[in-house]
Formats: C-alpha cells, sequence, structure tokens
C-alpha cells in the first residue's frame, strides 16, 4: 500500500517491488492509496530487508558511548514537558483498566 500520508522511505521501498498491476483504493478522507499484490518472494526480501535494518540499529546501539546514552536520556526526560497534557487521557487509562479487568475475568484471574 503507497498512501500519500506514508514516510517517503516506505513509499521508495514498496514502489520499487510493486508489480505492474496495483488498485486504487480510498483510505480516509481525501487519503488515496495505491494497493498492490505481493508475491511470497517480495513479501520474504522485504522481510530481509527489516531484519537487516535491524541488524544495522543494535550494531548502532552496542556501539554508542554510554556517555551519549545518557545525554539522549537526559534530553528526552527534559523534553516531557514540550507537549501539553492530554485532556482525554484520564478517559482512555479507564478504558484500557476496563478492558484489562474485563479480560482478567473472562480468564479467570
Amino acid at each position: 500500500m503507497v498512501c500519500a500520508e506514508m514516510p517517503w522511505w516506505h513509499v521508495i521501498i514498496l514502489a520499487t517491488h510493486a508489480p505492474a498491476a496495483a488498485s486504487v483504493a480510498a483510505s480516509g478522507p481525501g487519503v488515496q492509496c495505491v494497493m498492490s499484490a505481493m508475491t511470497p518472494e517480495q513479501a520474504r526480501a522485504y522481510l530481509r530487508r527489516w531484519d537487516l535494518v535491524r541488524e544495522v540499529e543494535a550494531a548502532e546501539l552496542r556501539s554508542t558511548p554510554m556517555e551519549t546514552k545518557l545525554r539522549q536520556l537526559a534530553m528526552l526526560m527534559r523534553a516531557r514537558d514540550v507537549f501539553g497534557p492530554d485532556p482525554d487521557r484520564e478517559a482512555e487509562v479507564r478504558v484500557v483498566r476496563a478492558r484489562w479487568a474485563r479480560l482478567r475475568r473472562a480468564l479467570g484471574g
């Protein structure tokens, strides 16, 4: 699926591996997506590429000095006030807790 709202790298990955036959489907208000069939081999190749991405990210993380990691963590912790409070947060928390309670009851927990 290639959507106008997708990050450019997803569009490139999908566009370079999409078969010629594609169908267009609407996916929300004003968003048009191109859906194309993917062969099993294309799907395996796609997943292999993401495996490579994970390997590179893991290697980068292992080679990052602890000082850099701590500095990044400190910046994240300071940035928590960048965004204002979410007015719907408490209502969403109640919904999630109710779902968990329902699951516990259903599973006899």
